[in-house]
């Protein structure tokens, strides 16, 4: 079984690894950034770590440089807009998006329930601030990016998901 905090470590290393590749010149989206800084800031003030570290301010402040890292790798020369709303759109897509938006809404209220289940967990927290912060800075990105970059996300909500349902679960 692989838990969801596995998960979670291999998105905020693979957000280090996208900063590097923005500091290198490629187009990293910054929804991208974002949510993967706030998940390496959740892990520098997670309080349960699946191993308990040897020296564990050495390991906050690898989360805390990794985070760092992240948000200076963000491009500040982003064109201001509509973002993804700069197009007109049918009934069909303008319900495509309303049943997305409403599923979003119910995921979101599924993590708030497992995080008032269990207020100590705070990797779900920076999860949650990572999505949160993904859907925002995708909206208001002109040109949206690429479709592959949402991968990253769905597996961060599903595993956020299950991490909450982990902790709405009565033992």
């Amino acid at each position: 079984m692989i838990r969801p905090i596995r998960f979670f470590g291999a998105l905020a290393l693979a957000g280090l690894a996208a900063a590097f590749l923005a500091f290198a010149g490629l187009a990293v989206p910054r929804a991208l950034l974002a949510m993967t800084a706030c998940l390496a800031l959740a892990f520098s003030v997670n309080r349960r770590p699946a191993n308990p570290p040897r020296w564990p301010a050495l390991r906050r402040a690898g989360w805390l440089v990794a985070a760092g890292l992240m948000l200076a790798a963000m491009p500040t020369d982003v064109p201001r807009g509509s973002g993804i709303f700069a197009f007109s759109i049918g009934e069909a897509e303008l319900a495509l998006i309303a049943i997305a938006v409403l599923l979003l809404l119910a995921a979101i209220v599924r993590l708030a329930q497992g995080m008032w289940a269990d207020p100590g967990d705070r990797l779900l927290i920076g999860a949650l601030g990572g999505i949160v912060a993904f859907v925002v800075l995708l909206v208001t990105t002109l040109p949206p990016p690429a479709v592959g970059w949402l991968y990253p996300f769905f597996i961060l909500l599903g595993a956020a998901l299950a991490r909450a349902n982990g902790d709405l679960r009565v033992p």
